[in-house]
């Protein structure tokens, strides 16, 4: 009898041993709570079993050096306070240079009659990507003309871009005059009626100057600094596209919280035409089925929120199509190495959400640390050079009580505390303290990967 009791203290201070290790490497559960779902949930299923990574689930790298080790450090109180106003501020905070989605698909498709005013606010969108499309073209045809500027070509790129302006000013206009009419439904929600005109009346603001700017061209005048004026011209008008494009899907959003679930929206409107993942009203509708089903009371769950650094910079530099086709590119990255059973989207232009599911909170720190030095081991081949980006990234642990707008708000102040803080890491919020990540070699690769534009 002692002899079998001997055996079974050994066996039991070698696996106490064993997962003191584990947890010590950075392998293990971060907490005595998870440590206690992993020993008696009866999964017998780790956190890194579900995530696909290249190579190793250990994310173990010939490179790595031993003295490498996990670092989380508490932000201070003072840091606590920047968080607060980066959270008020978070659209100002984080640049929004994105692209937009060149291809409408279905949208002139979308009107549903027993909601006039979402399907406004989807004819204003439908305008903006077809106005953005044009000016894409358009900044394609200055680009290319660069080396070998002529007055011909500025001539005609600045016709096209005023038509364009012109067309969106009327379109918008007549859209805008249905919404006005439905506005008046929206009751208690007038606060967002009057955001909603305001940020039309941004828009119109800044073709106007546009119309006016491109208005007052000499021609007569050196040609490569009036291409330069142009592309100066449609950098103002994608920022202030995106800004309101994103502003619309806001609206289209909380009006549609106030009309019924947000589960019954078309299938037409959920996905991102230029990635073919979800879009932002494709995430909130899947946020909303996992919230209403008590997903994250069942089971462990985080999201993270990731924003390329400098976006812009590769706008300006390289065009829009460019630009595109790095965010395909990423997005099919993500794609490959996501967890069967969760979602990634397009949350705004440049920033994409990622679930993650079954994961205490280290094992979601090293799944999004993972894809953050795999973007800084990648090199976007381009004709006109080559491209490296980083990113900056937020990961929030979900709580019982949490809900879709809380955790959205929560991953956006994160998200804004991380870029104050620099550019290139993780912050991540477990519900109780906001920390900032320091992590060892995961084992990205290098990468380069081609762009090709369409001649």
């Amino acid at each position: 009898m002692s002899a079998v009791l001997l055996v079974f203290v050994i066996a039991l201070i070698n696996l106490m041993l064993g997962l003191y290790l584990g947890i010590q490497l950075g392998y293990g559960p971060p907490d005595l709570a998870t440590t206690s779902r992993m020993l008696f949930d009866g999964t017998g299923k780790s956190g890194l079993d579900t995530f696909q990574t290249p190579g190793s689930s250990s994310f173990e790298d010939e490179e790595s050096e031993e003295a490498e080790s996990w670092s989380i450090e508490s932000l201070t109180e003072e840091d606590d306070e920047l968080s607060d106003e980066a959270s008020e501020s978070s659209g100002e905070s984080i640049e929004n240079d994105d692209q937009e989605s060149v291809d409408s698909g279905d949208m002139e498709d979308w009107t549903p009659d027993e909601k006039p005013i979402e399907t406004s606010v989807l004819e204003l969108n439908v305008a903006l990507i077809k106005s953005g499309k044009r000016s894409a073209e358009i900044d394609s045809q200055l680009r290319e003309s660069q080396d070998e500027v002529n007055v011909e070509t500025t001539r005609k790129c600045c016709e096209a871009l005023k038509e364009t302006c012109e067309v969106f000013l009327q379109e918008q206009a007549t859209s805008a005059e249905k919404l006005e009419a439905h506005l008046k439904d929206l009751g208690e929600m007038a606060e967002l009626r009057k955001e909603i005109e305001e940020t039309n009346q941004a828009q119109t603001t800044q073709i106007q100057n546009t119309l006016e700017a491109i208005g007052n061209i000499d021609f007569e005048s050196d040609p490569k600094k009036i291409n330069e004026q142009l592309l100066e011209e449609l950098q103002k008008l994608r920022v202030q596209r995106h800004h309101f494009l994103d502003f619309q899907n806001e609206a289209f959003l909380s009006i549609s919280r106030q009309e019924g679930p947000l589960e019954e929206f078309d299938k037409s409107l959920l996905q991102d035409p230029l990635t073919q993942i979800d879009n932002r009203i494709g995430l909130e509708t899947k946020l909303y089925e996992t919230f209403q089903n008590g997903e994250h009371k069942n089971q462990g769950m985080s999201f993270a929120l990731l924003d390329f650094n400098d976006f812009g910079k590769v706008n300006r530099k390289y065009g829009p199509d460019v630009g595109d086709l790095i965010l395909q590119k990423w997005s099919d990255f993500l794609k490959q190495h996501k967890q069967d059973e969760t979602f990634i989207a397009r949350f705004t232009g440049q920033q994409f959400l990622i679930q993650l599911l079954d994961t205490g909170g280290r094992n979601a720190i090293k799944q999004v640390e993972f894809l953050r030095q795999s973007l800084e081991k990648m090199t976007f081949e381009h004709a006109k050079g080559e491209i490296n980006l980083t990113l900056t990234g937020a990961i929030v642990e979900v709580q019982e009580d949490d809900e879709e707008a809380e955790l959205l708000s929560r991953l956006r102040k994160t998200l804004a505390l991380a870029k104050k803080e620099g550019a290139n890491r993780i912050i991540f919020d477990d519900g109780q303290e906001i920390e900032l990540v320091k992590a060892p070699n995961l084992g990205a690769k290098h990468q380069t990967i081609q762009l090709e534009t369409a001649s």
